[in-house]
């Protein structure tokens, strides 16, 4: 039975609605009238199985305490928490199960390949504010402004890609490692992993807390870079000069082998981001300590989610390097563009927004601190060379080319085929 609540509207032309007069004693049966606009006269009809033994209902004026009338109201539906964070998922071209793991998504070399975590409410807040963040700041940077239909329409275009049709990029939480043995996450525990040709990301055993929205627009750098690349969309490759991680390598000016580009400096020609001499004098590239939305570089902080400092990571390839750079960027470009659009660029130090600092983590002496040669580790220093600025502007260079590489495979509407 539902609740009831004082019925005292006036129905609209050919409404109907059933309207219940309170009996005069609790023994007594209400009497239900189908009260309709285009009824005359009114019918009544006695219904002897209906009472409410917790009826009570205001009189309104002119009305006896004895005769209110009174209307059936549905209960509020109990809505499922969880589910409804999937759902807000899929909407994007996210899949995901409450499991952890889909019932269908399995290694066919080896059995038994996944242990389910499942997902908790909390992380699934982080996972649909991440999309939903992904989303908004490449709608805001295409389009000047934000629509969240444009901007959920983009994201699927964009990161998902709409071929074939249906397309699905599938979030996986594990605990305790997983095997699969054809995947590049093959092996990579205890931490978040995205594979592009299997279109998943796999969250392994790793707690709620660091279950985050920056982990996941990390991971959704990769899967970028891997759209981004003309030469191999959709493959999962991302490794021509063409994509976000040939444009990073570009940095490099120092073959062999590379792509064609320049270092990354700052607006004094300091550089942010390429070939810098070790103590040994010897040249290598390297991502840079300054303009980072967060820093030191050896520790994971929410803008470097994979810096090359820290111990776990120290000794990975240049390949790898450079990757972990791109979705490091992307990170700090999609929150910079959220919390700071149209940019302040060369005017403000360190910037009160969110990615892209003009800071610096150097732990050599720094010129472009505020005290010359400061050491600035592992306290930053704020940087008057705009390093941050600098990062953003590049980045906001290479995504607006890449939009304009990938325009006719991400935006344009084939032609139909014609009808005999």
């Amino acid at each position: 039975m539902g609740q009831y609540i004082a019925f005292n509207d006036f129905l609209a032309p050919s409404q109907t609605q059933d309207i219940y007069y309170r009996g005069v004693t609790n023994t007594t049966p209400p009497t239900r009238f189908n009260f309709s606009t285009t009824s005359n006269p009114y019918t009544t009809e006695y219904d002897p199985d209906w009472w409410g033994p917790s009826l009570t209902c205001p009189a309104p004026d002119g009305f006896a305490a004895a005769s209110v009338p009174c209307q059936i109201v549905s209960p509020t539906p109990t809505i499922d928490p969880i589910q409804a964070l999937l759902g807000d998922l899929i909407e994007y071209g996210i899949a995901a199960e409450r499991s952890g793991v889909p019932a269908n998504f399995d290694d066919e070399e080896t059995a038994n390949a996944w242990i389910p975590e499942p997902w908790t409410q909390t992380e699934l807040q982080e996972m649909v504010q991440g999309v939903r963040d992904t989303a908004t700041a490449l709608d805001i940077a295409r389009n000047g402004s934000y629509d969240s239909n444009r901007a959920l329409a983009l994201f699927r275009t964009v990161i998902i890609g709409n071929q074939p049709p249906g397309r699905v990029l599938t979030l996986i939480r594990t605990t305790g490692g997983y095997s699969f043995q054809s995947s590049s996450c093959n092996g990579k525990t205890l931490t978040a992993c995205t594979d592009n040709s299997y279109h998943f990301i796999v969250f392994d055993g790793i707690t709620t807390n660091l279950v985050t929205k920056y982990v996941l627009v990390h991971e959704l750098g990769h899967r970028f870079n891997a759209r981004s690349d003309s030469a191999t969309a959709g493959s999962g490759a991302g490794r021509s000069c063409a994509s976000l991680y040939g444009r990073i390598e570009g940095t490099r000016n120092f073959p062999p082998p590379n792509c064609p580009g320049v270092p990354l400096q700052d607006p004094q020609g300091y550089l942010v981001m390429g070939m810098f001499l070790r103590p040994s004098q010897t040249p290598a590239w390297d991502r840079g300590q300054r303009g980072w939305g967060s820093g030191p570089n050896d520790q994971i902080t929410q803008f470097q989610q994979h810096p090359p400092q820290v111990p776990a990571f120290v000794g990975e390839d240049l390949q790898t390097q450079i990757d972990e750079t791109a979705a490091d960027m992307f990170l700090n470009w999609i929150y910079r563009t959220l919390s700071d659009y149209p940019p302040t660029l060369y005017q403000v130090v360190p910037g009160s927004w969110q990615g892209f600092l003009n800071m610096s983590w150097n732990r050599s002496r720094d010129p472009g601190a505020p005290t010359p040669y400061a050491v600035c580790y592992p306290n930053p220093c704020n940087d008057l060379r705009y390093s941050g600025d600098r990062r953003y502007e590049w980045m906001s260079t290479q995504m607006a080319q890449i939009y304009t590489q990938n325009n006719n495979s991400w935006f344009s509407t084939p032609t139909p085929t014609p009808t005999p």
